[in-house]
């Protein structure tokens, strides 16, 4: 396996571990209070999955 494959299969990992943790949520756990600079769990899987989908779809 090369360093793009590898590379590959432990982001394939790590999203199927994040969506198993967030699939465990109810979604009574989903709900936080607002905090000022604190942003909800749900926030931050979405920001990380978009500004991620930018940096690794670029060729």
């Amino acid at each position: 396996m090369n360093n793009k494959q590898s590379l590959l299969a432990s982001l394939q990992q790590s999203r199927e571990r994040v969506l198993e943790l967030l699939n465990s949520l109810s979604a009574q756990q989903t709900k936080v209070p607002y905090l000022p600079g604190i942003n909800p769990p749900i926030w931050e899987v979405g920001h990380a999955a978009f500004s991620s989908s930018g940096l690794f779809c670029k060729t």
